[in-house]
């Protein structure tokens, strides 16, 4: 659905809808979550990872009178105390084993955590040692081999810091910076 499409955070087919008394805090953030976060962050990643590999993704629950129906329906049938989507796990428990129906929502997020101390874990010594940091100076050694120990050692998760700290490293030898002062 094209942003001109929405006025005033509403979208023009959502107008219309009349929420039952007192129900709507789980529509309205139904209608936010997809105005926001799905739309700027998961179909974004679909979209991406999908082109990457010459894939057409096809996102079929975003029709217009589907996502009507998802919003119109009664929030006591989507959340009981914490647990969200209650009758489409009552339904698919009938259909789809238990374990798959109880486990916790997974993302769409890459193990990177895991690849700074596997896979990539070669590269991560390599262009975050102490020598090569002090080599380009762009980067104080000290900070970024505590945040590698306690990463490595699983006292913190650090990936997303060392992530980009090794992308940056990365680009420097891209442009041949690897050195420079």
């Amino acid at each position: 659905i094209p942003r001109e499409a929405f006025r005033d955070g509403v979208s023009w087919w959502t107008d219309s809808l009349r929420f039952p008394d007192g129900s709507e805090s789980v529509q309205r953030a139904s209608l936010f979550d997809y105005e926001t976060y799905l739309r700027e962050n998961l179909l974004v990643k679909i979209d991406r990872a999908t082109m990457l590999c010459s894939l057409e993704a096809r996102a079929p629950y975003l029709d217009p009178a589907v996502i009507r129906i998802g919003l119109a329906i009664d929030p006591r049938l989507k959340v009981r105390g914490f647990t969200t989507k209650w009758a489409l796990k009552r339904v698919a428990g009938r259909v789809v084993p238990s374990q798959f129906v109880r486990r916790t929502k997974r993302g769409l997020s890459v193990p990177v955590a895991r690849w700074l101390n596997t896979s990539l874990g070669e590269d991560v010594d390599r262009l975050l040692s102490p020598e090569r940091l002090g080599r380009h100076g762009l980067l104080r050694a000290d900070p970024v081999c505590q945040l590698l120990s306690e990463h490595r050692s699983g006292r913190a998760n650090h990936a997303r810091p060392l992530w980009s700290l090794l992308m940056f490293q990365y680009w420097l030898d891209s442009w041949g910076l690897e050195d420079c002062r």
